[in-house]
């Protein structure tokens, strides 16, 4: 991560521990070796439109939720729904059932 992206990211990871339960404090601690993963998603994305502040709080919501495991699945995902890989027809399934 460059300076600039720890500056924006640690405050925001800081809130979002602190909102946490214990044993979920625990496991978004597990998942802080994904930064690196999410950054170098988030590189393709133009700064005008997905801005460096809007990247580390989307990191931070990652990291965030005891769901989220950094796994290639999940980060696959994240890049089909922010447009930066053709998203797949299972990836849209669920909403059209909405």
């Amino acid at each position: 991560l460059e300076d600039r992206d720890k500056k924006l990211v640690a405050p925001r990871l800081a809130r979002a521990y602190d909102a946490l339960d214990s044993p979920d404090q625990d496991r978004m601690v597990q998942h802080f070796d994904s930064l690196p993963k999410i950054y170098a998603s988030l590189i393709k994305m133009d700064q005008f439109a997905f801005t460096f502040s809007m990247q580390a709080q989307l990191a931070a919501d990652l990291l965030g939720d005891p769901d989220f495991a950094g796994n290639d699945l999940q980060v696959n995902n994240m890049k089909m729904g922010l447009g930066l890989r053709k998203p797949s027809a299972e990836f849209w399934a669920p909403v059209g059932k909405l």
